[in-house]
């Protein structure tokens, strides 16, 4: 009778999750306008690499034998100096350093206008882009906090793996193996614990910390449902990687060889981000709307 009715408990726990994702492809298909950020997202990053190239331009003119980026038996250092690096090395460092900034706040703010919409639809009011640009302006930082400690976070878990690893690499393979085993659950422990961190905060209201230490208690609690839905998205990520990977040799024979190369990557580029913005779309509206019901 236990085990009957562990088996019932599963199958309408399992009912409940396909629903919800009934649910989240539903109300994505009535608000397809939530992919704009992320077409505007796109857009702003292959500006800010024309401007990049712009403002770098002389200094890959300078090039002075092209071949050298495409011979596998040459190092950076032959690349650099082909590329007459030290002469413009201020500049690259600076214009770099802008894109990646620009990127980085640009992209905060308007994945916080997505997930303003986002937050309006699951909680069934009415939403629009000015809504979620307003949302954006009010919450931004909030992403921009949260972003610097995960990646911090990251940063100092990578520092303490690598530490470990330099320690014991001389060890024997048997060992090696646990402490990479260690280190791949440690990763893994971590994505779960923060899959929901952007349903808690935006759902609770909350800063950076608190809103890992809500994210903790979260996963804490319900483990399963955690990895449950983890397992779903990673499987829907990789089937639609998957369906790209003939898209992208297709395209390759599609194209003449000479500037077919260019034109088979942009295009792979375009419709692969395409696909992921789709699958991440849908995934933030299940996420928010699984959490909503679980919370």
């Amino acid at each position: 009778m236990h085990g009957l009715s562990t088996l019932r408990r599963g199958v309408k726990e399992e009912m409940r999750y396909t629903k919800i994702i009934l649910e989240s492809i539903k109300l994505f298909k009535k608000n397809p306008y939530l992919l704009v950020p992320n077409f505007m997202l796109l857009g702003v990053t292959i500006l800010l690499s024309l401007l990049f190239l712009y403002f770098n331009g002389s200094l890959f003119a300078s090039l002075n034998n092209p071949s050298v980026l495409f011979e596998g038996q040459n190092n950076l250092v032959d690349i650099l100096n082909s590329l007459n690096v030290h002469n413009n090395f201020l500049k690259l460092i600076l214009t770099f350093i802008g894109f990646i900034l620009a990127n980085f706040f640009i992209g905060a703010g308007l994945s916080t206008a997505r997930y303003g919409m986002i937050k309006d639809l699951v909680n069934g009011e009415k939403t629009s882009l000015k809504k979620g640009f307003k949302f954006s302006a009010k919450n931004c930082l909030k992403v921009v906090e949260l972003k610097v400690v995960v990646y911090l976070l990251m940063a100092l878990l990578a520092f303490i793996f690598n530490f470990i690893f330099s320690r014991f690499v001389s060890y024997s393979d048997n060992f090696l193996f646990f402490v990479l085993l260690f280190s791949g659950l440690a990763y893994l422990i971590v994505n779960l614990v923060l899959l929901f961190r952007f349903p808690v905060m935006f759902l609770n209201d909350k800063r950076a910390l608190p809103t890992l230490k809500k994210s903790f208690l979260y996963f804490k609690n319900k483990k399963r449902v955690v990895f449950l839905v983890w397992l779903i998205v990673l499987l829907a990520t990789l089937l639609f990687e998957i369906i790209l990977l003939p898209v992208n040799r297709y395209l390759f024979l599609f194209f003449n060889p000479v500037l077919g190369i260019i034109l088979a990557t942009l295009m792979f580029y375009l419709i692969r981000n395409l696909v992921l913005f789709v699958v991440q779309t849908w995934s933030d509206i299940y996420l928010f709307l699984l959490y909503a019901k679980e919370k």
